[in-house]
């Protein structure tokens, strides 16, 4: 996927959505479970050039859009601090502007 991906990038084909596939006929081969998409892209952003990593998608049934699925970076926000986990699943603390600072 990420060969793919950078190869796409290089005829200038940007590849914005990587849709989770729909349970239709003839298709069965293509479908991953959920767990195994967000892996795929989890390994695609630290490999990989951020225009290199499309927006994992679930098309909503009924019409209802199309709505990004992401891997949880967040572990614990409060107001005034962050923990985030990276691609490599190191953890990060970082000091975040509280909601109530007046300095915009």
């Amino acid at each position: 996927m990420c060969k793919l991906n950078q190869q796409l990038l290089r005829i200038r084909v940007w590849h914005y959505n990587l849709f989770y596939a729909k349970d239709v006929r003839g298709t069965y081969h293509f479908i991953t479970t959920l767990d195994e998409g967000l892996e795929i892209m989890e390994k695609l952003r630290g490999y990989t050039s951020g225009l290199a990593v499309p927006t994992y998608i679930i098309n909503a049934p009924n019409g209802r859009g199309e709505v990004p699925v992401l891997p949880n970076y967040i572990l614990r926000a409060d107001g005034t601090s962050v923990r985030l986990r990276n691609w490599k699943n190191h953890e990060i603390e970082c000091t975040i502007i509280p909601e109530d600072d007046e300095r915009a």
